[in-house]
């Protein structure tokens, strides 16, 4: 997972911050940030289940 990715997933499950606070530290739109958590979520979810892809 590319560290942009992992980084938001972390500000926004662990940290608790908004999509708006993300894409302002990030300096994006939070579309963005919401693209990069959902394209990360989704190869966690993969990796922890053990599939390929």
């Amino acid at each position: 997972m590319p560290p942009d990715q992992g980084l938001a997933i972390r500000l926004k499950y662990v940290e608790d911050m908004t999509l708006q606070e993300i894409a302002a530290q990030f300096g994006v739109q939070p579309k963005t940030i919401k693209s990069r958590i959902h394209d990360g979520t989704v190869k966690l979810r993969k990796k922890l289940l053990g599939k390929d892809g």
